[in-house]
C-alpha cells in the first residue's frame, strides 16, 4: 500500500461558515432580505394610514433584522395585528435559527474534523506528493516486482526512519508492506489517532 501523512485538522475558524451548509446559507439569506422587506412595507402601510407614526428607513430595518439574527433587542415598534403577529413569527424563526447555529459552531469548534482523507491512487497522484520506498529490494527480484517498486527512490536508511520523516514533513508518500505500514501507524500517533494512514486503493 501507499502510505500518506494523517489528514489535517480542518481549522476552527473555518467553523463559522461550516456550521451552515451551502444551501441553508441560501436560505437564511433569502429569509432575512424577504422577511426585512415584509416588515418594512407593514410598517409603512401602518404609517400611510397614521401620520403620526415615526418614519424609519429601509436601512434601519436591515439593522433591526440583523440584531434579532444575532438575538439583540430591537427598538422598532409595530402597529397593527398583522404586523405584530408578522413580527412574533419572525422572532420565533430568528430564535430557531440562531440556536440552530450556536448549536452546530460550538460543535465544530470542540471537534472541527479532519480533510478528506486521499482513498485512490488517482487522488494520490493528483496531490503532488513524492512517491518513495520504504527499503531497499535486491536487484535479483523477478520483473514483476521490479516493475512496482525499483522505480521509486530510498526513502531512508531503514524503515522507521522513513516514516518519522513522512510524519515530520508530509511532502513523501511511502510504498509499504501492509505489516509495516499497520506497525509504523501504531508507532507513530497523536491524541490516540494515527500520524500515517494507507491510501485504500491497493497498489501491488
Amino acid at each position: 500500500y501507499w502510505y500518506i501523512p494523517s489528514p489535517l485538522e480542518i481549522p476552527r475558524w473555518r467553523s463559522l461558515i461550516r456550521a451552515f451548509k451551502p444551501e441553508l446559507w441560501v436560505f437564511v439569506s433569502l429569509a432575512f432580505i424577504l422577511g426585512t422587506l415584509i416588515l418594512f412595507y407593514l410598517q409603512k402601510f401602518a404609517k400611510d394610514r397614521d401620520c403620526k407614526s415615526k418614519s424609519i428607513s429601509l436601512t434601519d430595518y436591515f439593522l433591526s433584522s440583523m440584531k434579532t439574527y444575532l438575538g439583540i433587542s430591537t427598538s422598532i415598534d409595530y402597529k397593527g395585528k398583522t404586523a405584530i403577529a408578522t413580527f412574533v413569527l419572525w422572532l420565533f424563526y430568528c430564535l430557531v435559527i440562531n440556536t440552530a447555529y450556536q448549536s452546530s459552531l460550538f460543535g465544530l469548534i470542540v471537534n472541527p474534523g479532519h480533510y478528506p482523507a486521499i482513498e485512490t491512487l488517482k487522488e494520490l497522484d493528483e496531490s503532488g506528493l513524492e512517491k518513495v520506498m520504504s527499503y531497499e529490494t535486491q536487484e535479483h527480484v523477478d520483473d514483476s516486482y521490479g516493475l512496482y517498486y525499483h522505480k521509486y527512490p530510498l526513502c531512508a536508511n531503514n524503515v522507521y526512519d522513513c516514516f518519522k520523516k513522512i510524519t515530520k514533513e508530509r511532502l513523501q508518500t511511502v510504498l509499504a508492506s501492509s505489516y509495516a505500514g499497520k506497525k509504523a501507524m501504531e508507532e507513530f500517533t497523536e491524541g490516540g489517532l494515527p500520524q500515517i494512514v494507507p491510501v485504500k486503493e491497493r497498489y501491488f
